[in-house]
């Protein structure tokens, strides 16, 4: 499914969000938005209005913030500062995404210093809603995602660190576990691993029920696979 930005082709994001939370904390409110507090007084991510984004969009611009604040889209891609500023002079929320989030910058000297400057120069932004740390990861990354994600929590908690996953008809070698029938046992497997490793603030993931040959016959399996509360407390659904 895809929509057109003037000339540029976006794809619209084909996820179902479930916000990690408890009942002590409702979604209210966002790091730009009223962010929640936690029993020791820290900030935490609180969803905000319900995310309605997009995937592979056009660089940040004056003339896109507009178009996309006039359609009621309210969480945009940005790059850096200058895209912050862009985004929030449209009252939009910003997802950062850079190739300097990678946890093995944490570990070289050079490279972490560039990290370290790269999100203290956005982590007070008002537009600052997220941060992207990978599309569709398979279970071997997770442990090295979490040491990313534990980084970010100490500089800027009132964050979401995102990850998007894989969709149950994914193969064995995409997920990186095993078990059959795969779409169930492998699958479950991955969500699992995923929740206990990372610890998510939120759960999202892409399934492309519609092709040109056929429907898919997994989607609501899917969603009953993210909903149950054997991953998480309590999930809510947008």
């Amino acid at each position: 499914m895809t929509i057109t930005i003037r000339t540029s082709i976006v794809a619209v994001f084909v996820i179902v969000l479930m916000a990690v939370t408890s009942d002590s904390h409702p979604l209210v409110g966002g790091p730009a938005h009223g962010a929640e507090k936690s029993a020791v007084g820290a900030a935490q991510w609180a969803m905000g209005p319900p995310i309605v984004s997009y995937w592979a969009g056009p660089p940040m611009s004056q003339s896109l913030a507009k178009l996309l604040a006039d359609g009621n889209w309210n969480l945009v891609w940005c790059r850096n500062v200058h895209d912050l500023d862009i985004a929030h002079n449209y009252g939009l929320r910003g997802i950062v995404a850079s190739k300097l989030l990678n946890a093995k910058n944490l570990n070289d000297p050079k490279a972490r210093e560039q990290l370290d400057s790269f999100v203290d120069s956005v982590r007070t932004h008002p537009a600052l809603y997220a941060f992207h740390l990978k599309d569709e990861p398979t279970a071997s990354t997770f442990a090295e995602l979490a040491e990313m994600k534990a980084y970010l929590d100490k500089k800027c908690p009132a964050t979401l660190k995102y990850i998007n996953l894989l969709p149950n008809y994914a193969s064995t070698k995409q997920l990186g576990t095993e078990g059959v029938p795969v779409h169930q046992v492998a699958y479950e497997a991955h969500l699992r691993q995923f929740v206990d490793v990372f610890r998510p603030q939120l759960l999202s993931y892409d399934h492309y029920h519609f092709s040109v040959k056929r429907d898919g016959d997994r989607y609501f399996l899917n969603l009953v696979q993210m909903r149950t509360p054997r991953w998480t407390p309590t999930c809510r659904s947008w």
